[in-house]
């Protein structure tokens, strides 16, 4: 336990300098690489000097990603319309910096989704 607070500590920090999400994926790969190593040594891991494993292993699902796409199955647009009928409130707090380019993608955004009010 102690070793992943020391590491999301590191990620913290780090990401007070610049937000993570906004980095290159480079960058962002050699943030997470030093997430994983920060874990396994203060756990008590040896972990040799050149971490190519380590690197390959967290680069491995970005390339994935690179030819994924989405589907948007045929029950969803209308289960949504239901739901913002009914004046439910979804809450995407994981998805929160993606979901509104994902409703874009989908082109159901402005059918789904009511603006929030102003903060005061």
């Amino acid at each position: 336990m102690a070793a992943l607070l020391v590491a999301d500590m590191g990620l913290f920090e780090e990401n007070t300098i610049s937000p993570i999400r906004k980095r290159s994926p480079e960058e962002q790969a050699e943030v997470y690489i030093r997430y994983q190593l920060t874990v396994l040594t203060e756990a008590g891991g040896k972990v040799s000097e050149e971490p190519d494993i380590l690197r390959q292993i967290i680069k491995r699902p970005q390339q994935l990603s690179q030819r994924m796409s989405f589907t948007l199955f045929d029950d969803v647009l209308t289960t949504l319309k239901m739901l913002k009928e009914q004046n439910l409130t979804l809450n995407f707090a994981n998805w929160r910096h993606r979901i509104y380019s994902t409703l874009d993608y989908f082109r159901v955004s402005s059918t789904i989704v009511t603006p929030s009010p102003p903060s005061p």
